[in-house]
C-alpha cells in the first residue's frame, strides 16, 4: 500500500510541533524524549572515520537499548552520518529516516553487522549496559520496502517542515533553507505522479 504524505503529516504533526527553532538535533531529541517518555539518544558518527565505512554506505541506524537497572525501560539511539564534508541538511534526513523508523516502531530484520554498528555506538551503550543491553540494532538497510519508504517520507516530511518554517520567516539568519533544499530531491516523487 503507497504511502500517503498527508496521513503521515496528520499522524506526526505532535512529533513536528516539537521542533526547536532554530533547529537542533540534540535539542530536539531532549523534547522527543520528554514527549514520548522514553530517551531518544543521538550520535552522530563520521562515516569515514568508523568501522562502517567498510560496510556498504551505512547512513543511519538504530539501536534500542534496555536500562540494566530498570528491566522494561527502553531507550532509543540513532545513529547518523555526520561530517565536516556532509551537508547539514543531509545529515537532518539521515537522523529523520532513522526517527521514522522509531516513530513507526518497525521491526527490523537481525543486523548481520551488529558488531560492527556496536563500535559505533559503544560509549554510548557502555552508559547503558553494554551490548547486552541491546533489545533491537538495525541498519539502513534492515526493513521491507514498505517500512523504509515510511521512514524516508517521514525524513522528507520533517524536511519540509523545517524548510516551510524557514521560508514563512523574514530574517533568514543562516541559509538553512537553501542549504537544505540544494542537495535533496523527494525520492517518490516519480512514483507519485505515475
Amino acid at each position: 500500500m503507497p504511502v500517503s504524505f498527508q496521513a503521515l503529516r496528520d499522524r506526526h504533526a505532535g512529533v513536528f510541533q516539537l521542533l526547536p527553532d532554530p533547529f537542533d538535533i540534540d535539542l530536539y531529541c531532549r523534547a522527543l524524549s520528554a514527549h514520548r517518555e522514553r530517551d531518544v539518544i543521538p550520535v552522530p558518527f563520521n562515516p569515514v572515520h568508523t568501522p562502517l565505512s567498510s560496510c556498504s554506505s551505512v547512513t543511519g541506524f538504530w539501536v534500542q537499548v534496555e536500562d540494566p537497572g530498570t528491566p522494561g525501560l527502553l531507550r532509543d539511539v540513532i545513529g547518523y552520518a555526520s561530517a565536516p564534508a556532509i551537508p547539514m541538511s543531509l545529515q537532518i534526513t539521515f537522523f529523520g529516516h532513522e526517527l521514522g523508523h522509531v516513530e513507526h516502531d518497525h521491526l527490523g530484520k537481525p543486523e548481520a553487522r551488529l558488531e560492527q554498528l556496536a563500535q559505533v555506538v559503544a560509549p554510548t551503550l557502555m552508559k547503558y549496559g553494554g551490548l547486552d543491553a541491546v533489545k533491537r540494532i538495525t541498519g539502513r538497510n534492515a526493513f521491507r520496502n514498505e517500512q523504509e519508504e515510511e521512514a524516508e517520507t517521514f525524513a522528507i516530511l520533517l524536511r519540509e517542515r523545517l524548510m516551510t518554517r524557514h521560508n514563512d520567516e523574514t530574517d533568514n539568519r543562516s541559509g538553512m533553507v537553501e542549504r537544505m533544499g540544494s542537495p535533496l530531491v523527494d525520492p517518490f516523487r516519480r512514483r507519485r505522479r505515475a
